[in-house]
């Protein structure tokens, strides 16, 4: 290809090719899901995805009021930020206590 049509033109045809690649993953990003819902195993793999997130976000949300639940029974809230005075379950302290006793 060098010999046929010199150094610059042969250089420039990979570099053509790859400009007209540029719109691709432009069109991909707007028109992909129109494409994908075509095909009858894209479509069918969609519908499912939707279905177990939906029940994946139903777990959740039961999950979350039995955290409430608990909590409230408990009389302490979960997680969240200990203060310096407040100690982790397990009898460790947190925060800058705990880094002071290594020094």
């Amino acid at each position: 290809m060098y010999d046929n049509l010199g150094i610059h033109w042969a250089s420039s045809i990979p570099a053509f090719l790859a400009l007209a690649c540029v719109p691709f993953p432009l069109l991909f990003y707007k028109y992909g899901e129109k494409i994908r819902m075509k095909c009858k195993y894209a479509a069918e793999a969609a519908t499912i995805l939707k279905r177990m997130q939906t029940q994946h976000e139903e777990l959740d949300e039961d999950d979350a009021e039995e955290e409430i639940e608990a909590e409230d029974k408990r009389g302490q809230p979960s997680g969240g930020v200990l203060s310096d005075d407040e100690t982790i379950s397990g009898g460790r302290e947190s925060g800058r206590e705990s880094g002071k006793e290594g020094q």
